[in-house]
């Protein structure tokens, strides 16, 4: 198997190793790495719908190198009992058998079971998925020993409706019905893409993780989101309340307190931005329009929550004192982060990307801000043209790809050099390609021995 790699010099004599991209099944070259070694994972893996008629989104032997127009064909001679056979699909994807999907999870548990091998302690994974079966990945992912944390959600407005339209179907076979299905479909339009976020089980402490492997945490304030609003609100109005009743609202000292921490984090907000959530989109037109436009916040002014009498006995609902909202207005958009996409995204390098699931790489530099450190090491075993790899060289992490298809390692290693400084592209420091496995380097290699 062939291996690259990017350096750049860091110093008089020193060269550091910002990626390496290996041509291989993820499986072996995770074999050959350090264990307790990678600090995140951030990967798209193959969803298992035979996208496009690629070979690597298929699962199921003996078929697993047919075109999805070829599992058409053959599938319509089988049910549900031949599990390497789907019995329809079309050109977004297939209608995979319980048997195909049950495959599909095992087949990826054992590869989450040797990435959780490689990662550090409380390391995190960013793993992608489709609508239709990212719940066999986190179930593989979770299996393989993984701790699942949350599942967060791409908002994009580029999708394109896939389905089958019934009328149209119909009246090649059916026209005196057809006209009675006007309107019916088979499929909604693709929106948004599921994002799980797992991590593996801790060393002790989140204090003790943190300090002695460098993960167990995410970068909320590096991730904030970008705001001019002013945040202060009715919190600066030196009300303690927010709609419930709290032990503490008796202590006058606690109150000062409570009010305190809530301006040290408006403060801080108003700064630094939002709070990240688990929700990202990318800005269209057609996105935002999915969000409705607020007028100023007051989140209280007199409404009440359960009486004295309610579930919740002396911790009882109270009305508010004072207004508690926010006093900003516009598109609720813009409490999440906005990825736009670029055209240059997926050609900046030499060669010519044709991979045809390229992400955005403001969204990719996102996520591995949100989960590695600067100069950690982020590893993804199923690479692609190199999406990952590009936001880890923009971001100043190390990168470790994997991917079976020569051709788009190449096309990786290109836009990942097209990040290397000019003048640092020599013959003794430019990516170097091996021919053969013995010149292969491991994980271990990268880091030096740490």
């Amino acid at each position: 198997m062939s291996c690259w790699r990017g350096t750049e010099e860091t110093g008089a004599s020193e060269i550091s190793e910002r990626y390496t991209i290996h041509n291989g099944d993820c499986l072996s070259e995770m074999a050959s790495m350090e264990s307790d070694s990678v600090d995140a994972i951030v990967t798209d893996p193959p969803y298992a719908l035979g996208f496009g008629g690629a070979s690597w989104d298929t699962f199921g032997k003996p078929n697993g190198t047919e075109s999805v127009a070829e599992r058409m064909e053959k599938g319509r001679a089988y049910d549900n009992s031949n599990a390497a056979v789907p019995k329809f699909g079309n050109s977004h994807g297939k209608t995979p058998t319980v048997g195909e999907m049950r495959r599909f999870q095992e087949e990826m548990t054992p590869i989450f079971e040797e990435a959780i091998r490689v990662a550090k302690p409380g390391a995190h994974m960013l793993c992608f998925g489709g609508t239709r079966t990212f719940h066999r990945i986190a179930c593989a992912i979770e299996d393989a020993g993984w701790i699942v944390k949350d599942c967060m959600m791409w908002v994009y407005g580029s999708g394109m409706p896939h389905g089958q339209n019934v009328r149209r179907m119909m009246e090649k076979g059916f026209p005196d019905d057809a006209w009675e299905w006007e309107g019916w479909n088979t499929h909604l339009k693709p929106a948004w893409e599921p994002i799980i976020l797992a991590y593996k089980p801790l060393s002790g402490t989140v204090v003790n993780n943190v300090r002695k492997y460098g993960t167990g945490a995410i970068n909320i304030d590096a991730c904030r989101i970008p705001t001019s609003d002013s945040l202060g609100g009715g919190m600066k109005a030196g009300s303690a309340q927010d709609g419930w009743r709290r032990p503490f609202m008796d202590d006058p000292d606690m109150q000062a307190a409570f009010v305190e921490r809530k301006k040290e984090n408006i403060a801080k907000s108003e700064q630094l931005g939002r709070y990240p959530a688990n929700l990202v989109h990318d800005g269209s037109d057609e996105v935002v329009a999915m969000f409705p436009s607020t007028g100023k916040s007051s989140g209280g002014g007199g409404v009440k929550a359960p009486g004295k009498n309610g579930i919740y006995g002396k911790f009882n609902g109270h009305e508010y004192q004072d207004q508690l909202g926010y006093g900003d207005t516009g598109s609720a958009a813009r409490f999440f982060y906005c990825a736009k996409a670029s055209k240059k995204d997926r050609n900046c390098g030499d060669v010519k990307n044709d991979h045809p699931c390229v992400k955005p790489n403001a969204l990719m530099r996102y996520l591995v801000k949100l989960v590695c450190r600067q100069g950690g090491v982020v590893m993804d075993p199923f690479m692609g043209s190199g999406s990952t790899g590009v936001a880890c060289m923009d971001e100043g992490m190390r990168f470790v790809g994997i991917d079976m298809d020569s051709h788009y390692c190449e096309i990786a290693d290109s836009r990942m050099r097209s990040r290397l400084p000019h003048d640092e592209d020599k013959p003794n420091d430019s990516a170097e390609k091996g021919g053969d496995s013995d010149a292969q380097l491991t994980l271990f290699d990268i880091m030096g021995g740490e």
